[in-house]
């Protein structure tokens, strides 16, 4: 984005065109610029948001993230309870504009960041569930999106090694 470009313009018999036009125009930068989609937004089949894509500050983006649908309570509220479809309508959407996912975090350090039912498991139960839950998202989508956080944590919020040990942090 920000380097010398040298163009060397050469006629039918390969000798150089010094006088030559030559016009560049970046079609994408290479940083993810955008915005957090909202997932009432993409709540149902029946609408999608329409950004002003012909409008100069709208073109810049390139990316979105999908922070409010792909959080994991949102996505497993009970045990054996999954629901991707607003994760699907968003990347549909994204795909269609040729925007770039950022996911957001696939577990968390902090106990108010995972589903409720998921404190209640024993350790065993604990793990199986957080490998279940990662293993699902990177197969189903992991081709799909640009960025993912595995893991979020804050310096005080230690839920995962507390329960599991440092080990299962290392592991994921």
């Amino acid at each position: 984005r920000k380097t010398d470009l040298h163009v060397l313009v050469l006629d039918l018999a390969g000798k150089p065109v010094p006088t030559a036009d030559v016009h560049i125009q970046m079609q994408r930068h290479a940083f993810a610029f955008g915005v957090h989609l909202d997932e009432a937004d993409f709540s149902d089949d029946k609408t999608t948001p329409q950004f002003p894509f012909d409008k100069e500050v709208w073109r810049c983006f390139s990316s979105v993230a999908i922070d409010s649908a792909s959080a994991w309570p949102t996505l497993q509220p009970a045990r054996n309870s999954w629901d991707f479809r607003t994760v699907d309508r968003m990347l549909a959407w994204a795909d269609g504009n040729g925007l770039r996912v950022r996911w957001g975090a696939v577990t968390s350090a902090n106990a108010d960041q995972v589903p409720d039912w998921l404190l209640d498991l024993d350790d065993g139960r604990f793990r199986g569930m957080i490998e279940s839950h990662i293993r699902r998202v990177m197969t189903d989508y992991g081709r799909r999106i640009e960025q993912f956080d595995l893991y979020a944590a804050i310096a005080d919020h230690n839920l995962i090694d507390s329960r599991l040990g440092f080990q299962m942090v290392r592991q994921m």
